[in-house]
């Protein structure tokens, strides 16, 4: 008796292991991309002291600045002191905000600067896969998406301010 509950129990795995084996392969890839920029771009990162080039790219997804040191591919601490970072043509420097009342740091461009700074605190959002919409029964994949940016202000050492 115990022997056919445990090879019953062993097929039941294995049919189990099998058809999720089968829905992980048959996944679509996930359509879009969390970054800016796909491909890393030459760049460089200002500290107060010294500076640094690599590689470099932003997720907006996770709001983190990523770089490649000896071909592996690393996180900026946003709360290091940071001045600015170049990524190609663009100007980004960390900063803190206040987002659903809680206390962030991440990574703004720069659009304008002087005593008043103009930022821009670029998003991409993930949107999970819909299966059988109503109106056409299409399934639609797992994709990420750009949000509308958020634009901030800063004047001289003040905190961010969200324009609304």
């Amino acid at each position: 008796m115990i022997r056919k509950i445990t090879i019953a129990w062993g097929m039941y795995c294995i049919t189990l292991t099998t058809a999720f084996a089968q829905a992980a392969a048959t996944q679509e890839p996930i359509k879009g991309s969390p970054y800016v920029n796909e491909k890393y771009v030459d760049g460089t990162i200002y500290y107060a002291d010294k500076s640094m080039t690599a590689p470099l790219r932003y997720n907006a997804f996770q709001d983190v600045m990523e770089y490649q040191q000896s071909g592996k591919a690393l996180i900026l601490d946003a709360k290091q002191n940071i001045t600015r970072i170049l990524v190609g043509a663009e100007t980004y420097i960390p900063h803190a905000y206040e987002t659903d009342g809680k206390q962030k740091n991440g990574f703004f461009a720069v659009l304008d600067s002087g005593e008043m700074m103009l930022l821009c605190r670029k998003s991409i959002v993930y949107q999970a896969p819909l299966k059988g919409r109503a109106l056409d029964g299409s399934d639609l994949p797992a994709q990420y998406k750009p949000a509308p940016d958020a634009f901030y202000y800063k004047v001289g050492n003040s905190p961010l301010k969200e324009l609304v």
